[in-house]
């Protein structure tokens, strides 16, 4: 639907014009933090693990710890910041595991730009390193399956336009029957500037090759899933 060569061909040009915010308004819906959420919660088992990508403050983190008591969750969030909050939720659950490190498709040390938002939610990994960006780790999820032994059965990303990145470090997890289900929000502009005009289109033809069943939620959100409703 919104992955289309058309949408993506019109979403930019309304950017490049200014009239993306218009358009935006008209594809918005005012409870879509509410769907996405509902979406992905009401497909968590008591024992599933759960990979939280992009885990920010931990709003998601909290709601997953609550949905798995039987399982774990391991959240991934390379600022500071963030992670000295999602910090306090390990101090309270034996079954989170935190990461300070942003996860894309290959490993070593990258810059990351710190939003400037009250929440740090708009940081964003950059090609080339500014004065005030900041070095983090980075990895591939099939790495992380591999040192941590544990395929996730529920993966949520929001990484700022760094979705593809994630996806393509991911091969051979996405193969693993085990994974069920991939709640990911698609950050179309950030995706363009980084050079991934098309990339939401690449994103939903690899999760569709693996078997998933893809739905957009809205013009900016999907679920992906593989063997349940």
């Amino acid at each position: 639907m919104y992955e289309n060569y058309f949408f993506l061909k019109l979403r930019s040009l309304a950017r490049k014009t200014g009239l993306l915010k218009t358009i935006g308004n008209l594809l918005a819906k005012s409870d879509y933090e509410f769907l996405f959420k509902k979406a992905i919660l009401s497909r968590i088992a008591p024992s599933d693990c759960v990979y939280d990508i992009g885990a920010n403050r931990g709003f998601y983190t909290q709601k997953f710890l609550e949905k798995t008591p039987q399982g774990k969750v391991f959240a991934f969030e390379p600022v500071p910041e963030c992670n000295q909050v999602i910090q306090q939720l390990s101090g309270t659950s034996k079954h989170l595991f935190l990461n300070q490190m942003e996860v894309g498709s290959s490993k070593g040390v990258v810059p990351m730009s710190i939003g400037t938002d009250v929440l740090n939610a708009t940081s964003t990994i950059k090609n080339q390193k500014n004065e005030n960006d900041i070095m983090v780790e980075i990895d591939t999820i099939d790495n992380i399956v591999s040192y941590n032994k544990s395929v996730p059965n529920v993966l949520k990303i929001d990484v700022e336009g760094f979705e593809l990145e994630v996806i393509k470090g991911m091969k051979e997890t996405l193969k693993n029957s085990t994974v069920q289900v991939i709640a990911m929000e698609i950050h179309f502009s950030s995706m363009e500037k980084m050079g991934y005009q098309y990339g939401p289109k690449e994103i939903v033809d690899v999760l569709k090759t693996n078997k998933f069943r893809v739905k957009w939620i809205d013009a900016s959100h999907i679920i992906a899933l593989r063997g349940r409703k």
